[in-house]
């Protein structure tokens, strides 16, 4: 917001949504845009993460006295629809990507290790 980009707050702070909401819900709430009713949620076995994600904003209302307006739902349908109109524009120019499906990216340090001193 505004308030924060011409603010001279230093620190992090969280600007997100306060709404709790499951990873499960979440997922349901995008596949709603587009009624997607035969996409089957799975659970991958694996460490047990967090159950649900949401955002304290208690400092950033104490810093600047603001808080998000807009809804998860709100915010995410218009990512949702803003990503959706960048692929289409990516077909559009003739560029196609397979997107129903991803890789595993293992990350290192070797790019960065050059750059110590």
């Amino acid at each position: 917001p505004r308030e924060f980009m011409f603010s001279d707050i230093t620190e992090p702070l969280n600007l997100g949504s306060d709404e709790m909401i499951s990873m499960n819900n979440l997922a349901k709430l995008c596949l709603s845009f587009d009624a997607k009713k035969d996409v089957k949620i799975e659970h991958i076995k694996g460490p047990v993460g967090v159950r649900g994600r949401n955002s304290d904003n208690t400092l950033i209302k104490e810093k600047i006295g603001w808080a998000p307006s807009i809804t998860l739902a709100e915010g995410m349908r218009k990512t949702y629809d803003w990503i959706k109109g960048e692929i289409a524009a990516e077909k559009k120019g003739g560029k196609h990507v397979d997107y129903t499906s991803s890789t595993v990216v293992v990350q290192t340090t070797e790019s960065l290790d050059v750059l110590q001193c």
